[in-house]
């Protein structure tokens, strides 16, 4: 249990309690926000993952590991509710270099089947983003031409976070 300032411009102050689940050799940590009204306690937020920062300026970001990649997300204290809102984003940034295992076509677009290159096997490249609507990478090639991709699976990604 911590307790911790979201808003350091109101009068309030949250307690943030964790618990985790200790399984395996995974820690999965849930956090419960609370709000103390002055009368009442009632739950702000309640989320499964890392730890939340907070600056004291009604935000607190959310990294949480994806697989080969950190993924930062935002969410804003909503003072009327007392809530807090997640605020999406189109792009994550990636910025993972890895190692093409099977030669890959990049396209011109998320979305798009235009090729822009194609990722050669043994050769590097640069996951710059993450698309999160279409689940598409952006990727850099070694040549310098920016591409986007799906299939990832073919590249050589690191699995510790």
């Amino acid at each position: 249990m911590d307790i911790i300032d979201i808003d350091k411009t109101d009068k309030y102050k949250e307690v943030m309690i964790y618990m985790s689940s200790g399984i395996d050799s995974c820690m999965d940590y849930t956090y419960h926000i609370l709000w103390y009204s002055g009368s009442s306690i009632s739950l702000m937020w309640k989320l499964l993952s890392e730890t939340p920062t907070f600056s004291g300026n009604g935000i607190a970001l959310v990294t949480n590991w994806l697989n080969f990649w950190n993924k930062t997300d935002k969410y804003v204290l909503d003072p009327k509710t007392k809530t807090m809102v997640h605020v999406p984003q189109a792009f994550y940034y990636v910025g993972v270099e890895v190692k093409v295992n099977q030669s890959i076509p990049i396209f011109q677009t998320p979305t798009d089947k235009k090729i822009v290159a194609n990722l050669q096997k043994d050769s590097t490249c640069l996951i710059l983003l993450y698309d999160a609507p279409s689940g598409s990478y952006l990727i850099k090639s070694n040549t310098g031409l920016l591409g986007w991709s799906k299939e990832i699976e073919k590249l050589s990604l690191p699995s510790a976070g």
